[in-house]
């Protein structure tokens, strides 16, 4: 399947860019549903002749902002119209009230992103999610050389911080 192929190279990308095994296998489990093989020999592109890529994130996972950061605009690149691509955002429900792994102000950002995609499109959206990711990854680099004496860091702080600095 020619968007299999794609897919293939954007990987031989990763590879030449210097990314480690781990890296690469942890991202392109994300695409894991790409490389199934298709039932009933239905054709490799969607409904409309082009093929969907639905991939699940959370706005303060690692791993998805390598992906959104690095992978996802290659493969967008090699794609274009040929491609349709939407993120969905790994939340639970409590009680009623959504709940996130890195707490309240990961549901917040989450959002945010939904609404980004839903109301401004891929393009802006994978533009705020690279300077997002780069954002993101600065703090947690800062913060690794140079922890808080308290241990806390005001996250509403510098989420503000961030979002000022990408929208």
């Amino acid at each position: 399947c020619e968007y299999r192929n794609k897919i293939a190279g954007a990987v031989d990308r990763m590879v030449k860019d210097g990314w480690s095994e781990s890296e690469i296998r942890d991202i392109t489990g994300l695409l894991n549903p790409l490389f199934t093989p298709i039932p009933n020999a239905q054709k490799c592109g969607g409904e409309n002749g082009k093929m969907r890529a639905d991939f699940f994130i959370m706005s303060y996972c690692p791993y998805g902002l390598l992906f959104a950061d690095r992978l996802l605009p290659a493969i967008v690149a090699d794609f274009g119209e040929n491609m349709e691509w939407v993120p969905h955002y790994i939340v639970g429900d409590k009680n009623g009230k959504l709940e996130s792994m890195h707490g309240p102000e990961e549901v917040a950002e989450d959002r945010y992103q939904v609404c980004m995609f839903k109301h401004y499109g891929g393009t802006e959206w994978l533009n705020y999610m690279r300077c997002y990711a780069r954002e993101v990854n600065g703090l947690i680099a800062k913060f690794q050389q140079n922890p808080p004496k308290d241990g806390k860091v005001d996250m509403p702080a510098e989420h503000a911080r961030i979002k000022a600095a990408c929208t």
